[in-house]
């Protein structure tokens, strides 16, 4: 498969997928609101794509070390939970997060992590169902959606207005028909305020903030609101970077993820086991990769060497 192409559907899926420890993560003492015109700031949210990075040739990972390298931020946000992170377990996060974290520090910058969720709220089995009644009418407006965006996933289409609408209206029905999906609505605004509390706590005036696709659209304008001045990160004037090899400390910090991801797979329920292995495997084929485009998807499921 040599272009291959990821639904909204699909994309969701994989963003409310955790696969990390059992604790969530927030703030033990939230920042009292400021006014907004004291706390200016310049904000560029990416959207990222997950294990898509490695199957996606028109959005590789070497985009987003372009973007530091270019905006030179003083502040970058992760989507890791703060006791993962603190712990060094950056595979709480998808496999890009470990990237740009590691980037982050390499070149002095601060980095903090922003994400929230807990693995009872986020597992396989917490997903919410469509009631019986409006299970047809969920599937045809998510299939309509997903007509929309049936193209490859390039850097352009992630951050485009188009892609914008099409995140907003899948959210728009999965709250229609998902009981509200309330899942996701507590770990978006767990991850907003700890992005804001982030921001404050460092003064940061530049912050370049790796977040999943889904998570962009609410994410800039919850900053926007808050007094920063979101800008698109298609504004960036970053020049192609060559599709160079992950350093050889972030492979290593990739397998090492991975390993872990498989210890606590050996321990866990049955389908908990199942999303852990399957997280563990893309961290590896990263790794031998050295988070080089491009695979077929198949490689995901094929069983470690």
């Amino acid at each position: 498969m040599t272009t291959p192409k990821l639904p909204l559907a699909t994309l969701a899926a994989m963003a409310l997928v955790g696969c990390a420890t059992n604790a969530s993560s927030r703030s033990a003492h939230p920042s009292p609101p400021d006014d907004p015109a004291t706390a200016s700031f310049e904000a560029v949210v990416v959207g990222t794509i997950h294990r898509a990075h490695l199957t996606e040739s028109a959005y590789p990972l070497s985009q987003l070390a372009g973007l530091i390298e270019t905006y030179r931020p003083d502040l970058i946000l992760v989507e890791i939970r703060p006791e993962p992170f603190a712990l060094g377990h950056l595979e709480d996060g998808p496999f890009e997060m470990t990237y740009v974290t590691w980037l982050g520090h390499s070149k002095g910058i601060a980095v903090s992590p922003i994400d929230w969720f807990r693995d009872e709220d986020l597992g396989v089995d917490a997903d919410p169902e469509p009631e019986p009644a409006d299970r047809h009418a969920y599937e045809e407006e998510t299939a309509a959606l997903d007509a929309r965006m049936d193209r490859p996933l390039t850097f352009a289409e992630v951050h485009s207005p188009r892609q914008d609408a099409a995140v907003l209206s899948m959210l728009n029905v999965r709250a229609r028909y998902l009981a509200g999906n309330p899942g996701w609505n507590r770990r978006q605004a767990w991850l907003h305020q700890q992005a804001l509390e982030a921001i404050r706590r460092r003064g940061a005036h530049r912050v370049l903030a790796f977040v999943g696709a889904f998570h962009r659209p609410e994410l800039e304008a919850f900053l926007a609101a808050e007094g920063g001045s979101v800008r698109s990160p298609r504004s960036i004037p970053f020049a192609a970077t060559a599709r160079t090899p992950a350093p050889p400390q972030v492979v290593q910090l990739w397998r090492e993820g991975a390993a872990r991801l498989r210890a606590q797979a050996a321990k866990a329920p049955a389908k908990r086991a199942e999303a852990l292995t399957s997280k563990a495997r893309y961290f590896e084929v990263a790794a031998d990769r050295a988070g080089q485009c491009c695979v077929d998807p198949a490689a995901f499921d094929a069983p470690s060497s």
